[in-house]
């Protein structure tokens, strides 16, 4: 899909986290971020993040790595996550010394590219991504 076509419609990107610890308390938690576009099959993508521990700060890298994905893409598009608190941080647009340096992403993104729109999400589609990400990555560590 061309720029121009996605200026017409108005793309939807579903995120998600998941946070996974093996079953030994003294193994590292694994993080996983994904996307799914919607009516797009070949636009999904999982990966695996580093030092990411909290659920809010992997939604954060979640809707930060579906724009970092996207953002030369589509001229516009919608990100739909389902972490309340991390929408409305992203909403908010206040940035703190202390604020997380993937928030700051963000909203640098966010300014830069002023047609990506962050919203509240109810049911999220990408979490079937992420669980089916996880079985590929128990399958290949046996």
């Amino acid at each position: 899909m061309n720029d121009h076509a996605s200026n017409e419609l108005n793309i939807q990107v579903f995120v998600d986290a998941k946070i996974i610890q093996g079953h030994d308390p003294s193994s590292k938690k694994r993080t996983l971020v994904g996307y799914v576009v919607k009516d797009s099959d070949d636009l999904r993508r999982a990966c695996e993040v580093d030092g990411v521990g909290e659920t809010d700060d992997a939604e954060m890298q979640a809707v930060a790595f579906a724009i970092r994905e996207l953002k030369n893409r589509f001229g516009k598009f919608t990100i739909l996550c389902d972490h309340e608190s991390v929408v409305s941080e992203i909403l908010r647009g206040i940035m703190r010394p202390r604020s997380r340096p993937v928030l700051a992403e963000i909203h640098k993104e966010r300014i830069a590219h002023p047609l990506i729109e962050v919203k509240l999400l109810a049911k999220n589609p990408a979490h079937k991504l992420l669980n089916q990400y996880e079985a590929e990555l128990d399958k290949s560590s046996v």
